[in-house]
């Protein structure tokens, strides 16, 4: 039964990795990892044609050289990169078989951007654990919350009364510390008698109101998000100094 025939091109490529001292069982794998299924009896037929060129004087180099840019190769290259932590040129290269400017010129014609990779300091689960402990001392020592009440209108703003902390608030606190400082004080001072205002007290998501409306509810809306964003501009360490 005659032999099948391999390509010219293949009989090139098992040629070039003959003379870069590749084993014969190597030169299969290198080759089945382009798409190309040989045996290592096929190789080692190549093997025997170049086998009588190295007793002469006058070696020959007959190998034909591989284009580097296959579909088979690109799609190989962009596997490797499009991962959350791609492993460098020069890796990928040596993997493949390639040079390390083919692996920069399909990343670059891929669509992709070459970056230089950070050398970092890998965490281990230790440092996880620490830094976790650490956190959480953090933020219970600086994340205490406060509340504080507030309004505006068209007159003006009131005056802030702020809630201690750990303070139960209930219809009494919010009667006697907050709704009755602001009728007393508030109101007297942002529509006094001899302007004779009509006004209106909207008390958060009061019924009868008109719901999720800026207009109605500016506070809710504009003021609170305002000063937060105030507060975030500055650096703040503990209560007391917000």
């Amino acid at each position: 039964m005659p032999r099948n025939k391999i390509s010219d091109i293949v009989e090139g490529r098992i040629l070039q990795l003959l003379h870069q001292g590749y084993s014969q069982p190597r030169i299969v794998n290198i080759l089945k990892l382009d798409g190309i299924h040989v045996s290592q009896s096929t190789v080692s037929n190549v093997k025997q044609k170049i086998d009588p060129q190295r007793n002469s004087e006058t070696k020959i180099k007959i190998f034909r050289k591989k284009p580097s840019q296959t579909p088979s190769i690109i799609k190989k290259v962009i596997r490797k990169i499009d991962v959350e932590d791609p492993p460098t040129q020069r890796a990928i290269a040596k993997d493949l078989h390639i040079s390390q400017s083919t692996v920069s010129n399909i990343i670059k014609n891929s669509g992709f951007t070459l970056r230089k990779k950070q050398k970092v300091q890998k965490i281990t689960s230790l440092n996880v654990m620490k830094r976790g402990q650490q956190s959480f001392q953090l933020y219970r020592r600086l994340a205490r919350g406060f509340m504080v009440w507030g309004g505006v209108s068209s007159q003006g703003k009131t005056a802030f009364r702020f809630v201690a902390p750990g303070t139960k608030v209930n219809s009494n606190y919010y009667i006697n510390k907050i709704l009755k400082p602001f009728l007393a004080q508030d109101v007297p001072r942002l529509f006094p008698k001899r302007r004779k205002v009509k006004w209106f007290f909207h008390q958060d998501s009061a019924p009868k109101w008109m719901p999720a409306s800026p207009d109605a509810a500016p506070m809710d809306y504009s003021i609170w998000g305002y000063l937060k964003q105030q507060l975030n501009k500055t650096h703040i360490d503990c209560l007391d100094e917000l």
